[in-house]
C-alpha cells in the first residue's frame, strides 16, 4: 500500500534560506534530528546537515566550537551558503574547533553536518579588532627560538631559506623540510 500525503515540513535550519543565527557569547543548543543532506563540505561526507549564520560588523577573529559529546561532526564556514568554493575553513572532530583569523566584515554561514542525529552545542567567539601577528625572523634552530610568553601570541614568518634541522616530527611522518623553532616555558 502506498499513501501520498502533504509534505513533511523541514526542520529549522535545514536550508540556507532558514539558517539559524549564531550570536557571539551565547551558546546555541540544537539537534541534528530531522535534518537532511542538502549541501556538501570539503572536509566531510554526504551527511545530514543544518545551517547556521552569523554577521560581522567589522573584520574580526572568529572561533567556532561545536560539541556533540563524542559524536563526530564537520563544519564548513563560508561566505555563500550554497557555494562550497566560498569556504574559508572546514574542520572535523568530536568535539570540533575552528578558528579563522582576520575574517572580513559580512555574513557567513556554517554548514554543520553529522553522520547521525544527535544533540549539540555551538559557541561562537568574535574578537574585534583582529589580533595582528608579530613578525619573527632568525628562529631557524633552537638557539634562536622565539619565546612564547605565558599570555600566548600570534606570529608570522617563513620557513623559506631555513634549514631542515629537526627530522623527528612523528606527526609529520618524519617529514624532512625547512623548520623554525619556538620555545614555551611552563612554570608549573
Amino acid at each position: 500500500d502506498v499513501t501520498v500525503g502533504p509534505p513533511t515540513p523541514r526542520v529549522r535550519g535545514d536550508l540556507c534560506s532558514d539558517a539559524i543565527p549564531l550570536t557571539a557569547g551565547t551558546a546555541y543548543m540544537g539537534t541534528m534530528a530531522g535534518a537532511e543532506d542538502d549541501y556538501d563540505t570539503t572536509c566531510g561526507y554526504h551527511y545530514n546537515d543544518l545551517i547556521h549564520s552569523f554577521t560581522l560588523a567589522a573584520a574580526s577573529d572568529v572561533t567556532l566550537d561545536v560539541n556533540a559529546g563524542s559524536a563526530y561532526m564537520n563544519a564548513s564556514i563560508r561566505s555563500a551558503c550554497t557555494n562550497s568554493a566560498s569556504q574559508v575553513r572546514c574542520v572535523s572532530g568530536g568535539p570540533l574547533h575552528a578558528r579563522v583569523r582576520d575574517l572580513a566584515a559580512g555574513t557567513y554561514y556554517v554548514v554543520l553536518e553529522a553522520p547521525r542525529a544527535g544533540n549539540y552545542t555551538a559557541n561562537l567567539t568574535v574578537t574585534s579588532p583582529p589580533v595582528v601577528p608579530t613578525p619573527v625572523t632568525g628562529n631557524d634552530a633552537c638557539g634562536g627560538a622565539v619565546v612564547i610568553p605565558p599570555t600566548g601570541g600570534y606570529w608570522s614568518g617563513t620557513t623559506v631559506g631555513m634549514l631542515d634541522d629537526y627530522q623527528t616530527a612523528t606527526c609529520g611522518n618524519m617529514a624532512q623540510s625547512p623548520d623554525v623553532a619556538f620555545r614555551l616555558d611552563l612554570p608549573a
